[in-house]
């Protein structure tokens, strides 16, 4: 995890690992061909950051396309429970 200031000075957060995202209570995670996308649900003004995360090395990209996923991959992807996640890989 890395943190970092805005340039209004308000302090924000990049989640750099999936142990590092699966440690968050408020997470929807869904599965679309073969990439899982991390959708982390947050208070305004920031609202729903996305990660995507590469299985095999369980980094993360910040993923900023939110209208694209919404749009594209939401509605057609798999929801992933987060608790069962935690539980393979923690």
């Amino acid at each position: 995890m890395r943190k970092f200031r805005y340039d209004d000075g308000t302090e924000g957060v990049e989640y750099e690992t999936l142990d590092e995202l699966l440690e968050l209570p408020n997470i929807d995670l869904r599965e679309y061909k073969g990439v899982l996308y991390a959708n982390i649900i947050e208070d305004p003004p920031y609202f729903n950051t996305i990660y995507t995360v590469d299985t095999k090395t369980r980094k993360v990209s910040y993923y900023g396309d939110k209208i694209g996923y919404m749009i594209d991959i939401y509605d057609n992807a798999t929801p992933v429970d987060p608790e069962e996640l935690r539980k393979r890989v923690l």
